[in-house]
Formats: C-alpha cells, structure tokens, sequence
C-alpha cells in the first residue's frame, strides 16, 4: 500500500476554517475486494485521520495503480 500527496494537490488550507482533505491510496497486488475495503477501512481509522476528523474532512478514495 502506498499514500500520496504533494503539497500542490493538497486541498487543505488551514484545518481551523474546516477546509477538506483528500488522500490518494494506491493498493499494488492481486488483493480481493474485501481485503480492499479493509485496507481502506484502516485508513480512515488511523490515529491522525482521527484526529484531523474533529476539524477537517478527509476523504479517502482507491487510486488504482
């Protein structure tokens, strides 16, 4: 599993105004759907995308590679 951003596509301008994120998630080998959505899962439960959460929305999307 790979995560990328650069700072030119980030969307977020300052969290205190609420301002959106997003997150690219790239998933390389022959995984099934289900391992798929449970990699995804996780990554909406880490301990900064919960953090951020109170403030700012966060999106995550599959990045097919």
């Amino acid at each position: 599993m790979t995560q990328s951003q650069t700072p030119a596509e980030s969307p977020v301008q300052n969290p205190a105004e609420g301002a959106p994120a997003s997150r690219r998630v790239a998933l390389v080998g022959a995984l099934e759907e289900a391992q798929r959505a449970r990699l995804l899962d996780i990554c909406e439960r880490t301990p900064v995308n919960l953090a951020l959460r109170a403030g700012v929305a966060i999106e995550t999307t599959e990045e097919k590679a």
